[in-house]
């Protein structure tokens, strides 16, 4: 294999400062040996889960997953710097790419984020987007930021213990739904484009809890949160129904509340939203209720009168507002606070994408749950653009990373200077080494900013002939990830 046309070892320019990029180095590697601990703990669990349990579900699935998690971010894959005075630099570390991996899943979150971010930063002006109309093959050219307002939508179908219509497992048959009900006029009007992801967690009393996280942006128009909560809620309550309507009707509770629900219009009145003959639509077997709210920024503590308590969040939470073309006139750093506020409010949307699964009950793994959903999202995508969005390039997240492809993403944000994480300075190649260590065993000390300090026992350096570019180290640290698995212990110490 040609290692040298498959990455790109072209380091990109950084925004950040030297000093900012030690802060998010250290936070990084410190995430890291959090996330290994993760892994490893889970990996203590399987093997416990399939010594004592009778009913194990799918022991193959398990032993993979097994494999993997003690894969990612070995102590061959995980790579640090050494420098001459001591000091030690994180550089990044390969993780397996399962969907239940926390290593893997942290990156994916990162990069999904750090695509938007820049997508929506870019097309805050009056641009091309990037997406093509079809039927003429010329690229559409919107202000996004200007034009639509960005909303934050969470789906759920009706379920009991025994799943929804029939399924225990309907992440599939749910974003079946998600995809009909996108297809309806309103939907299309409303809508310029989106993207969402399933979350998994498991009730107290009944049974798994699967929804879907949707970004959406919406064309801007008077009351269009409004109007699209009750267009939603009819037609999201008929495609989820899973009886003709009159065959199940709505609980008095149900009745009472569509009859009562209120909401304001642009003058503050409040008005009832559903009439007469629109509460007698709804179907009592499908969903009768979702949530949609404006981008909010969230936080633990009430940092200004703007933030009002959510009770579902249980955290104080501000609606952001969009960037006017007035304002980017007249009052540039209103309109620089509002665009960075408005990206802050859409990367608390997407933090929600690619965190590990709910798999953890009173501190301890949910094993049996776990063993139930491992078949069931095999090969299964759980995340998906559409709209306006669908084919646009910028937007893609190689979310089946390879190793190779990984290690591009290291050169890219590590391959240019090499800046000494106490002094700030640039160094050069003589002032450092290269080492693997397992992150499981890096102690990050808080009084120091979280300065990463390893044993000298728990370093295997390259020896003698040690590449000279980190372009050289990772291509050996991938032809270790490429050899066949080594034994896995059967529990290790955390």
């Amino acid at each position: 294999m040609n290692f040298k046309t498959k990455i790109d070892t072209q380091p990109q320019p950084t925004d950040f400062s030297n000093g900012d990029r030690i802060d998010h180095n250290r936070k990084r590697s410190y995430s890291t040996t959090h996330l290994r601990k993760k892994n490893i703990q889970l990996i203590n669990s399987i093997e416990s889960y399939l010594q004592e349990s009778e009913s194990v579900i799918d022991e193959e699935q398990l032993l993979n997953l097994k494999r993997r998690l003690w894969f990612s971010a070995s102590p061959q894959l995980s790579l640090y710097r050494e420098f001459t005075d001591g000091a030690v630099g994180f550089m990044g570390a390969i993780d397996s790419g399962h969907k239940l991996d926390a290593i893997s899943n942290s990156r994916r979150s990162k990069g999904l984020r750090k695509k938007y971010w820049s997508y929506f930063k870019e097309n805050s002006e009056s641009g091309y987007t990037g997406k093509t109309i079809r039927k003429t093959g010329e690229l559409l050219k919107r202000n996004i930021m200007a034009e639509c307002d960005f909303m934050h939508l969470v789906l759920t179908c009706p379920h009991d213990e025994n799943g929804y219509d029939g399924k225990r497992f309907y992440a599939k048959e749910m974003m079946a739904k998600f995809n009909l009900m996108r297809k309806q006029d309103f939907f299309k009007h409303a809508v310029y484009g989106g993207e969402y992801s399933c979350e998994i967690v498991r009730n107290a009393d009944n049974g798994l809890h699967i929804h879907l996280h949707v970004l959406l942006v919406v064309e801007k128009e008077i009351q269009n949160r409004n109007h699209l909560y009750k267009e939603l809620l009819m037609a999201w309550n008929k495609v989820t129904a899973t009886q003709p309507h009159g065959e199940k009707n709505l609980t008095e509770e149900q009745t009472k509340f569509f009859k009562e629900k209120k909401l304001k219009n642009q003058y503050g009145n409040e008005y009832v939203v559903f009439d007469k003959t629109e509460v007698e639509e709804f179907n009592g077997s499908g969903a009768t209720q979702l949530w949609l709210e404006n981008l909010f920024v969230a936080s633990d503590i009430k940092e200004s009168k703007a933030y009002t308590w959510h009770e579902g969040l249980q955290k104080y939470t501000r609606r952001v507002k969009t960037p006017s073309e007035r304002d980017k006139k007249a009052n540039p750093d209103r309109y620089e606070k509002c665009l960075k506020d408005m990206l802050s409010g859409m990367m608390e949307c997407l933090k929600y994408h690619f965190e590990p699964f709910a798999l953890e009950r009173d501190g301890k793994y949910d094993m049996p749950l776990i063993d139930e959903i491992l078949p069931n999202i095999y090969r299964q995508p759980l995340y998906r653009k559409f709209g306006n969005f669908h084919g646009v390039k910028e937007l893609n997240v190689n979310f089946k990373a390879s190793p190779l492809e990984q290690a591009s993403e290291i050169i890219e944000e590590y391959g240019g200077e090499v800046i000494h994480p106490e002094t700030h300075q640039v160094a050069d190649r003589s002032e450092y080494r290269y080492f693997t260590a397992d992150p499981l065993y890096v102690y990050h000390d808080k009084t120091e900013n979280l300065k990463p300090k390893i044993a000298q026992a728990r370093r295997t350096y390259f020896g003698e002939y040690e590449p000279e570019s980190l372009f050289s180290v990772l291509e050996i640290m991938i032809r270790h990830s490429l050899q066949p698995s080594v034994k896995l212990p059967e529990a290790v110490d955390v």
